[in-house]
């Protein structure tokens, strides 16, 4: 949106990027093909914004299966897709994630299996653009490996080396810019070149 700079915070964190909104991918034809790698912001959205409707997840479909890499970064998109149907098939096939609980009661993550030297990072804080009541949990399935873990130990990214990542809170919450470029960069890394 034109009213806050989350695109940016992240998009500074990983050098040039570009922006593009949902609806211009899924309504104005807007190609992701032309890029390696697909940064999925969704933030707070959940039941009543739709994480990722049917329309945006065929497209992020279509870019995979063309190549493509994306990392998918939202506190509700496990909560939303992920109990039962189609949404959790999705991120199952996707990333190898299933949605495990909706609050990780923890603000804070570190690194975890192939990402293990990502050290311990906080989001939500003061310096966050906005706070993170709650982020989601996620367990490995097929393919899928934790990348980042909380506190508790629980799975705060779940991904598929190559291919995608789902992260359980909103990136653009990491509290420092320099700990969100080292996460972002790792999971980067961790989807490919």
């Amino acid at each position: 949106g034109l009213a806050h700079d989350f695109a940016a915070r992240v998009g500074a964190a990983v050098g040039p990027a570009h922006a593009a909104a949902a609806r211009a991918v899924t309504e104005d034809g807007f190609a992701l093909a032309p890029y390696r790698a697909v940064i999925w912001l969704v933030g707070d959205e959940s039941v009543a914004d739709h994480t990722f409707t049917a329309a945006e997840r065929a497209a992020l479909d279509a870019y995979v299966a063309g190549g493509g890499r994306v990392i998918l970064s939202g506190s509700e998109i496990g909560f939303e897709l992920g109990p039962t149907g189609a949404g959790r098939a999705w991120l199952a096939s996707l990333a190898g994630a299933t949605y495990a609980t909706d609050d990780a009661g923890a603000s804070a993550v570190r690194g975890a299996g192939p990402l293990a030297a990502v050290p311990t990072v906080g989001f939500g804080g003061a310096a966050a653009p906005y706070p993170e009541e709650y982020p989601d949990t996620f367990t490995p399935t097929g393919a899928g490996v934790a990348v980042l873990t909380y506190a508790t130990g629980a799975a705060a990214a779940v991904g598929v080396r190559g291919r995608a990542v789902v992260v359980g809170f909103p990136l653009e919450v990491i509290d420092r810019p320099a700990d969100l470029a080292a996460v972002v960069a790792a999971l980067l890394a961790f989807v490919g070149p």
